[in-house]
């Protein structure tokens, strides 16, 4: 290996050996962070030793293979100069050769994080994750497990996401899809599968160069509907935004502005498909004329991009309100924002924004009727992407294959990658019905004007193709392209002579764009009056009175149904959201937000939001904004300036809250509303919050009641068990409590049997959470459950998981989650256990929602785990997690002033639960308890009370610790001092296995090895006979 290779060096090498494919000078440029000029002096040394090589291509280097040893000094060579969460820290894991599935989360982030920021380098560091998912799905497609199965379909619903956000890789992220459709299939994770299949089919629906196969998204929408209906309330919030989009990509836009939901806070692969969401509401709305939804959509994402630093993402943002302003007719004002975008936008480093702003300002001339200028520009910047190498995206607005229509009209020639016939055929295949419906309508006018040339002769009647059109867009309920085709139906029949037939096509086309049509009418006037801003005409400052006229008719009303037809929901937070929801749709505003009095000063808590997240209220742009409504709160009274208004609310017995309205862009018609007209609707939204608060002081209620119960249960109050803490322990205790008023991790450590579970309890009771208490031991659990057992599951997530399953860790929110003998968990465990006490943040396993569960960590363990961590058996780093406060509990025979005590306890206990009478122990027994070294500790003093009491009642003779710990017929004397039935004598010796491995199962030392029984016979018999095998511990 050459001496003194540098750190670019090294990333160099990695990616040719990561990527599997050829590079290019300018992609390791790229990467390198150098000069194109400069990759080839400093591939030399590489070049040199074989290491890299020339293609035929003069342009392209290729790695024909690395020595296991070189690699390996590469990758140590990233990861001591990379931070972890780099890129190239990314780079190091993916050529490293022990790269697992695991790892490809953080790559996902660290790749995801580069991309909203456009930093280099992250589109070649995604190929190669790609290309290790394929092949990691490839290799386990029939032997993934549950956990692994739900893993790969996270990270793939991720990958998917960024490739279509970058319009990247999509090939590959399509193969990636097909792999973990099947995989999730083969796995029975019944979760994962249909949302891979919605993505999938949205790239099918992106990109028209993906390979043919069997695809029917009407599966999908079946699998959907399925899993929709079995899930739970949590997955069903989530899961919305796959409803949206898979309604955006069927083209149904009702239905997708009807999964609108509040997304709160998503996390991990969700953040992604959230943007999804949001650009099928937007698009949505837009299609069906809400253009306040749209815009206020739109905007509250661009400008949480820009505060976020998200640029690629933000000027993706901008190009779809580029869209919304052509469309709605504001043109000069989205010319503005197309120069700009056009300006700072590379085709090779921002594809798909670049191809989209050059659609829009084509657009923008053939909108103004500067068909050659529309032609032009779009042929001249298309070509130019062409030989820069920049790939295409596809458009889905029906607006340009309109403008392509235009240009074949006018005889130009065609634009490469816009060929009108091919473009045409692939629409007519989509599975979007409103893109279907306009190429419908387009083929038919070829047929009907003279153009059958373009097409085979399979279809000759425009009148059926313009019927079918009709038909398709029903359903999207597109306003523009409805009218469109029913105004080329009408003109059509008439033509025919058939105007009976024609005339109410022609009646709904005057309906659509608000003045009588005729045949005369240009289809792109059509196009504008459609797609008009209608509140602009109706709200507008000169028609007099129209605030007055327009809440006594339709205002009210119309908001008194709304809240009519959405259901009241289980949780404040929803009922608070259903409200903010209708008045942002209703009131016709951008944003919309309910605020409520907060601790401090004139502040204020925002309870639920439309379009304004948290961090556009943290911005400084929203600093000025937000004191008014502290203001307004703090005097309990309303207000309203030319954009905006504030509705104070009468929750009833508290302070007011504040309902927030904008509109920046639109008409703004609640500013012209009177003081008693906006009183009204303030007493309808109150009372609206007053029914939502009333529901949650009920369910808070009945929480605090089942809590009660949990707890009495859980912490095992009046159940007549004796305590096991001395008056030896008192400093001990003393110290447990002053620890116990923290929320510091305690790590409790000393001889089995010593008592360390009661002192977790006494832990979790000075603490005072009003959560359970939930005791584990992980020891017992079998690996293959871990996750299931610890992180819960979905219903569904896996064959047999018939039902919704809640974790430990989930349990255990608000509480104390106890964790037992954890020196004997697998390091795979460890590794699990470790991530989730890092953040307390976790996902059931098929959840898509990420779990975040506050509970208080107490572990103990009879190891000496300084000593496990030195053998490589225990994890260095979960070690220091557990073991912020580290307590030694002493064993029994240093507190020898408690034996006598406990011993006494314990006998009472036991006379009383099995009827025997008290009895007192004599002097010879007192000195033999003391004289004992009791190596077991309190639970050997606890069970030879226990068996003391059974076998000698009434007259309790206390047998010696040292023949009762004895071997031979001292020990059997225990098992068979009568004449017990064969369940009897086999519950009495499972009970004496587990006592003699201290409750241990598995292993060499377990009680599987001593009665050599399989592991899963055992648990039976435990189960049988009620046994619990940590009670023995």
């Amino acid at each position: 290996m050459p001496r003194s290779l540098n750190l670019p060096q090294g990333i160099l090498a990695i990616a040719l050996h990561a990527a599997g494919r050829p590079l290019l000078t300018q992609e390791l440029a790229v990467l390198a962070g150098k000069p194109q000029e400069a990759i080839a002096s400093l591939l030399e040394p590489l070049l040199g030793a074989g290491f890299v090589a020339h293609t035929e291509a003069p342009d392209a280097w290729v790695c024909p293979g690395l020595p296991d040893a070189v690699r390996d000094e590469f990758v140590r060579l990233l990861v001591r100069n990379a931070p972890p969460g780099s890129l190239t820290h990314a780079l190091a894991r993916l050529g490293a050769p022990d790269m697992a599935l695991d790892d490809c989360t953080a790559i996902a982030e660290a790749i995801g994080d580069d991309l909203g920021k456009q930093r280099p380098g992250s589109i070649i560091c995604m190929e190669c994750a790609l290309r290790f998912l394929i092949a990691w799905g490839e290799r386990h497609l029939y032997t993934a497990g549950g956990s692994e199965s739900c893993l790969y379909g996270r990270l793939a619903l991720t990958f998917q996401s960024m490739c279509i956000l970058a319009n990247r890789h999509i090939p590959l992220a399509f193969r990636l899809s097909s792999i973990a459709y099947e995989l999730a299939g083969y796995g029975g994770n019944e979760r994962f599968r249909p949302l891979i299949g919605i993505l999938k089919s949205y790239m099918r629906l992106l990109c028209l160069e993906l390979p043919e196969e069997p695809w029917n998204i009407s599966e999908i929408e079946t699998e959907f509907l399925r899993l929709k209906d079995a899930c739970e309330q949590e997955m069903k919030n989530h899961i919305a935004c796959f409803a949206g989009l898979l309604y955006a990509i069927s083209g149904n836009y009702p239905d997708s502005l009807r999964s609108h939901v509040h997304q709160g806070e998503p996390g991990d692969w969700l953040n992604r498909i959230a943007l999804f969401h949001a650009m099928s509401i937007s698009q949505s709305a837009m299609y069906l004329g809400r253009y306040t939804l749209a815009i206020g959509t739109v905007e509250s994402a661009r400008h949480s991009a820009e505060l976020a630093g998200e640029k690629t993402f933000s000027l993706l943002w901008l190009t779809h309100f580029c869209f919304l302003l052509l469309r709605k007719g504001d043109w000069d004002e989205a010319l503005n924002h197309l120069d700009f975008l056009f300006s700072c936008t590379h085709p090779v480093e921002n594809p798909k924004i670049f191809s989209s702003t050059v659609r829009g300002l084509a657009l923008y001339h053939y909108l103004n009727g500067r068909l050659d200028a529309a032609y032009r520009i779009l042929r001249r910047e298309t070509e130019n992407a062409i030989a820069a190498g920049s790939p295409h995206s596809p458009f889905v607005d029906p607006y340009i294959l309109d403008m392509l229509y235009g240009f074949t009209r006018a005889g130009y020639p065609e634009i490469p990658r816009y060929a009108f016939r091919d473009t045409l055929e692939a629409l007519l295949r989509s599975p979007n019905r409103q893109l279907r419906g306009a190429a419908l309508r387009v083929k038919a006018l070829c047929l009907r004007d003279g153009r059958a040339d373009l097409w085979d002769a399979e279809e000759t009647d425009p009148v059926s193709l313009l019927r079918q059109s009709v038909g398709c867009l029903a359903s999207s309920q597109d306003v523009r392209e409805l009218a469109l085709s029913r105004h080329e139906l009408a003109n059509t029949l008439e033509r025919l002579g058939r105007h009976d037939e024609a005339r109410p096509f022609r009646m709904l086309v005057s309906e659509s764009i608000g003045r009588a049509s005729h045949a005369g009418m240009d289809p792109l006037e059509i196009s504008i009056l459609a797609t008009r801003d209608r509140d602009s005409d109706v709200f507008s400052p000169g028609v007099p009175n129209i605030g007055t006229l327009f809440l006594k008719e339709e205002l009210m009303d119309r908001c008194h149904d709304a809240f009519n037809d959405v259901p009241i929901r289980q949780t404040l937070e929803d009922n608070l959201q259903r409200i903010v929801n209708v008045a942002q749709l209703e009131l016709k505003a951008e944003r919309a937000a309910l605020f409520r009095p907060s601790a401090g000063c004139n502040s204020v808590e925002c309870a639920a939001s439309v379009n304004l997240t948290r961090t556009e209220m943290q911005s400084p742009a929203m600093r000025d904004r937000i004191a008014w409504i502290a203001d307004c709160l703090s005097n309990g009274k309303g207000d309203r300036d030319r954009q905006a208004i504030c509705l104070s609310l009468n929750v009833g017995g508290r302070q007011p809250w504040l309902l927030y309205l904008d509109t920046r862009f639109g008409p703004g018609f609640l500013t012209q509303l009177k003081k008693s007209e906006l009183g009204e609707l303030a007493r309808l939204f109150a009372a609206e919050v007053r029914t939502a608060l009333r529901l949650d002081d009920m369910l808070q209620q009945e929480i605090h009641w089942q809590n009660a119960k949990f707890n009495a249960v859980t912490l095992q109050k009046n159940t007549g068990e004796a305590p096991i803490i001395g008056e030896g322990l008192k400093p001990f205790v003393s110290q447990v409590r002053q620890v116990g008023m923290t929320d510091a991790a305690v790590l409790l450590y000393g001889e089995t049997g010593a008592g360390k579970d009661v002192i977790a309890r006494q832990i979790h009771l000075f603490s005072q959470r009003k959560g359970p208490f939930v005791a584990v031991h992980p020891a017992s659990t079998p690996e293959q459950l871990f996750e299931s057992e610890f992180f819960g599951h979905e219903k569904g997530s896996f064959t047999g998981a018939t039902s919704q399953k809640i974790g430990y860790f989930e349990m255990a929110n608000g509480g104390t989650l106890f964790i037992d003998e954890v020196g004997e968990m697998p390091l795979s465990m460890q590794v699990k256990l470790l991530r989730v006490l890092q953040n307390q943040r976790f996902m059931r396993v098929g959840g898509t929602a990420e779990i975040i569960s506050r509970f208080r960590l107490v572990a103990a363990t009879n190891r000496d785990l300084r000593d496990e961590v030195a053998k490589g058996r225990f994890r260095e780093d979960l070690f220091y997690r557990l073991s912020v406060v580290p307590l030694r509990v002493p064993p029994l025979r240093e507190r020898r002033e408690d034996i006598i005590g406990l011993a006494e306890a314990f006998a009472e206990s036991y006379c009383q639960r099995y009827g025997r009478p008290s009895l007192r122990l004599t002097d010879a027994e007192r000195a033999c308890l003391l004289n004992y070294s009791w190596p077991g500790n309190v639970r050997e003093l606890k069970n030879i009370i226990e068996r003391a009491v059974i076998l000698n009642a009434p007259l309790l003779e206390l047998v010696s610790p040292s023949r009762a710990t004895a071997s031979g017929s001292g020990a059997g004397a225990f098992i068979i001092p009568d004449f017990p039935t064969i369940p009897e004598l086999e519950e009495r010796y499972l009970r004496y296995v587990l006592e003699r491995t201290g409750g241990k199962v598995c292993g060499p030392d377990g009680a599987e090895s001593l009665l050599h029984l399989k592991r899963s016979t055992i648990y039976l018999k435990l189960k049988k006979y009620g046994i619990i095998p940590s009670d023995f511990i």
